[in-house]
């Protein structure tokens, strides 16, 4: 006799346990992480656990190619092979080699990624190119000035304001400054990089917006006198230190350095070198009448175009450049965070040692020049760093220097034409 209720009861149980051994033999989605972090070490890999432990459905391999980083994933990701997700910097010269993918379709539909959640800054550095958006912030740093509270109070010196202007930075630059005790009020690299903040809070540039000009701007009279005005803080008011352990960035843990010009890396730096040290960052200078600039650090993580599962790959990608990872980034001292939500939440708007740097991510406003052109590292910087090493270490007056540049420059621009 049939047992209609048995029968149903036998499917029932058979059904259930086909179901669970489907999900028991399901094989897991694999997504491999590179960067620059060993495994084990820093807030990555404690991010990417987080990631793991939310998202069993995950695989997640995190691989550290060390020195050759950047030189691996090119080789590998140009060979069909590669990683899914991968730190990188220079995003015009990634794009126009089809690198990776444009993450911006993604990151609409994504409620912890949408890129209105982002300091504009950190996208424009850590991403964005052209109209699209080929990585999610990572880490950034708007560059300002660190001040060493001790050296202040030796000097009987009130602390600075966001609201200073050159003339008032070189006049407690003068002040701080001591050659004959081994102490100078600033100190700062010269680097095509590092100098952008001076020469655009001027009104300056090196080229112009798709930087097939020079001519015009790198010998522009905004140009020429941002660089003549830092070259004298050198040259003339002494108050860089000219050679030695001091100039080549040693020196502000000591209190031998009162001011940096530098990003937030130096914050941890410093507290290293000296766990004792006071100080605060500020908001660079301006002149007189006008509003100060910066520059930006920052990285971003990148989708390969050989991701097989791009949505899993976003998935990662909200822990890593979401609340979350950026939470842990700020705990462990590793970096600012790149959503104004997280600077708000760990009050680091008016943070005294942080707070400066924050704040100058309003004046990061003018694209970089790398950001230009996937040409400007590889071809055009070296002509700018060669003028500025003349200038900086007295052997050709700025204007000069600065015009020579700029032809060298334009005939390179106008062989592309």
């Amino acid at each position: 006799m049939f047992n209609r209720k048995a029968w149903l009861t036998f499917v029932l149980v058979v059904v259930l346990v086909m179901g669970i051994t489907g999900v028991m033999s399901a094989e897991k989605i694999k997504i491999v992480v590179a960067d620059w972090e060993p495994e084990g070490r820093g807030p990555i890999s404690t991010i990417l656990q987080k990631c793991r432990e939310d998202h069993p459905e995950l695989e997640i391999e995190q691989v550290y190619y060390g020195s050759d980083h950047f030189d691996k994933l090119l080789v590998n990701i140009a060979t069909g092979g590669g990683p899914d997700i991968y730190l990188w910097y220079d995003f015009p010269a990634l794009a126009e080699g089809g690198f990776g993918v444009d993450l911006l379709p993604y990151m609409l539909e994504s409620e912890v990624l949408h890129p209105d959640n982002f300091f504009p800054g950190a996208l424009n550095y850590g991403g964005k190119y052209k109209d699209g958006i080929y990585a999610t912030p990572h880490s950034f740093t708007p560059r300002a000035i660190l001040v060493n509270l001790d050296a202040f109070d030796a000097a009987g010196l009130a602390y600075p304001t966001d609201d200073w202007t050159w003339d008032e930075f070189r006049n407690i630059a003068l002040k701080l400054t001591r050659p004959d005790e081994n102490k100078y009020g600033f100190n700062w690299y010269w680097g095509v990089y590092n100098i952008g903040g001076f020469i655009w809070g001027n009104g300056g540039d090196f080229v112009n917006e798709d930087a097939t000009q020079a001519i015009g701007y790198i010998d522009s009279p905004e140009t020429i006198e941002a660089v003549t005005w830092l070259a004298n803080l050198r040259l003339l008011d002494g108050v860089m230190p000219l050679s030695g352990a001091l100039q080549s960035g040693q020196g502000f843990a000591t209190g031998n350095i009162a001011m940096m010009e530098t990003g937030a890396w130096d914050l941890w730096v410093s507290k290293e070198a000296n766990p004792n040290i006071r100080m605060m960052s500020v908001v660079p200078p301006a002149p007189e009448g006008k509003s100060p600039g910066s520059v930006l650090h920052s990285s971003g993580w990148v989708v390969s175009p050989n991701c097989q599962n791009i949505e899993a790959a976003m998935i990662v990608l909200e822990y890593l450049s979401g609340p979350i990872g950026q939470r842990e980034m700020v705990i462990q001292d590793a970096a600012l965070p790149t959503l104004p939500s997280v600077v708000t939440e760990f009050q680091l708007w008016n943070d005294p040692e942080s707070g400066g740097f924050v704040r100058a991510v309003e004046y990061a406003t003018t694209t970089h020049w790398f950001l230009r052109t996937p040409r400007w590292n590889s071809e055009y910087e070296g002509v700018v760093q060669d003028a500025l090493n003349q200038i900086f270490d007295g052997q050709a007056a700025p204007a000069t220097a600065l015009r020579a540049a700029g032809e060298a420059l334009q005939r390179i621009m106008d062989s592309y034409k």
